[in-house]
């Protein structure tokens, strides 16, 4: 993966950080939503935004644009032609 993405150790490991560093927050909201609307609302509110998300990574044409935002930051080598 890391060969495919071109990227060195380093981004991979600074990518991998933000992976623990989002999971945080969101454990804490996560419980906050199950004290207060239960398990159902929370669950369903849950598999709603990740079936979204899943959605969007499926659609995109190009990853590095839906993740850049910005189709001029990604090099011309992998833009859509």
């Amino acid at each position: 993966m890391q060969d495919q993405a071109q990227i060195s150790d380093g981004q991979l490991g600074f990518a991998l950080l933000f992976v623990g560093a989002g999971a945080l927050p969101a454990m804490l909201l996560a419980g906050r939503a199950l004290d207060r609307w239960g398990l159902r609302v929370a669950a369903g509110t849950v598999g709603l935004l990740g079936v979204i998300g899943v959605a969007l990574a499926l659609t995109a044409v190009n990853l590095r644009v839906c993740a850049s935002g910005s189709p001029s930051r990604v090099p011309p080598a992998a833009r859509p032609t």
